[in-house]
């Protein structure tokens, strides 16, 4: 006996004819050239965000490190003439200094109040505090200075005969190390400064928010 299955001709044992049915394919959309344009702009301005952090990192750090710097500056002035010797000023700032002579301590003090304000401006780029005039070209001067200390004070020491940088020739290890607190305290400026401005700070963006907040890094 056959099974209860259709026949070629359509019909089933009995002679009933049979109905069949077309299964649809499933649909399938392509996407929009708006929507492919939308899911890019979007993926853009992630990584436009990222950068921006990247670069508020970098200038959070050069700034709190400029910062320090600044209150050592101080700490030589309450030291006295051994840190004085210690830090590099020199034997000539350290026999003014014991002589009690004000000259040491103003033109560190002035050294000192100048790196804070660098500091500020790193701040200010990262967008921790309020805006500052000049900023972007403050932070680029900034960079510069940073980098041709930290490039050219080697070279100076080594090719300038001068009672200071005869001194100096002799404490080659703090010479280096005080290059590269330099080096990299220019590259934060300059790639933050850089990295920060892929992004404009316009209102409603998500870095103005953050400064709003007092949030001005996201967390990772």
């Amino acid at each position: 006996m056959r099974g209860p299955f259709p026949c070629s001709n359509g019909k089933d044992p009995v002679g009933n004819r049979l109905e069949t049915r077309e299964i649809a394919p499933a649909p399938f959309s392509i996407p929009s050239g708006k929507t492919l344009m939308t899911e890019r702009g979007h993926t853009g301005a992630a990584r436009g965000e990222a950068l921006v952090q990247t670069g508020d990192r970098l200038l959070v750090a050069g700034g709190a490190l400029t910062g320090v710097v600044a209150l050592l500056h101080v700490g030589i002035i309450l030291g006295g003439p051994g840190w004085y010797r210690f830090f590099g000023a020199g034997e000539r700032m350290a026999r003014l200094a014991a002589r009690g002579s004000l000259y040491p301590a103003l033109v560190t003090a002035c050294i000192a109040a100048v790196l804070g304000v660098w500091a500020l401006y790193a701040l200010s780029g990262a967008g921790a505090v309020r805006r500052l005039p000049f900023l972007r070209p403050a932070l680029a001067l900034i960079a510069m200075v940073y980098l041709a200390r930290g490039i050219l004070g080697i070279p100076a020491v080594l090719f300038v005969d001068d009672p200071y940088t005869n001194e100096l020739k002799a404490r080659m290890t703090f010479m280096a190390v005080r290059s590269g607190v330099c080096i990299v305290l220019g590259l934060c400026y300059a790639a933050g400064a850089a990295l920060a401005g892929k992004t404009s700070a316009a209102p409603g963006s998500q870095r103005e928010s953050r400064r709003a907040s007092g949030s001005f890094i996201r967390p990772s």
